[in-house]
């Protein structure tokens, strides 16, 4: 089998891999974002000459804005601004965005800015306020609100769960 075909099955879901008798790709059914797969197909050299309508240009918006967005994650992020940083209107960036990302944009950032504030949580002793403030929540009672929609339990109390249970593991 190709390189490419090895590589899918290997990673099992969410890709399938239809072979033909010959040990070639015959088919690729794919479940994951195209961003993914974009990902795959430079890792494993193989050539794009798939039917999948992927754009590279399209691909590269996409990573562009995630940058773009990276670099703004203190600030209040306004998809009309996030939009305008690859030069697409905000409807066609939403579109553009979730094909490539399996996303829309203003979840994507949410998760982002979440997993940011749960490293600094577990990681520091900055004030939940400060955390809220380095992910671009100026409330930190909001902050609250949606952090303990993603992780369970509010901010302080996940702090000192975490904090508990890497002081109880002993290295093996």
């Amino acid at each position: 089998m190709c390189r490419l075909g090895n590589f899918l099955q290997r990673m099992g879901r969410p890709w399938k891999v239809v072979v033909d008798n010959k040990g070639g790709v015959n088919a690729i059914s794919i479940t994951a974002p195209t961003t993914r797969f974009h990902c795959v197909l430079k890792e494993t050299g193989a050539p794009n000459r798939l039917n999948l309508n992927l754009s590279a240009a399209t691909l590269q918006k996409v990573l562009d804005a995630q940058a773009w967005a990276e670099s703004h994650i203190r600030e209040t992020i306004i998809l009309r601004d996030w939009a305008g940083s690859t030069g697409w209107n905000p409807v066609y960036f939403g579109r553009m965005f979730k094909l490539e990302t399996a996303y829309r944009p203003m979840k994507w950032l949410e998760e982002r800015r979440m997993g940011i504030a749960r490293e600094l949580l577990l990681g520091g002793d900055l004030s939940i306020a400060r955390v809220a403030e380095s992910v671009g929540y100026p409330d930190s009672f909001y902050f609250s609100q949606v952090f303990k929609k993603y992780f369970g339990r509010p901010p302080l109390q996940y702090r000192k769960s975490g904090l508990s249970l890497a002081g109880s593991q002993t290295d093996h």
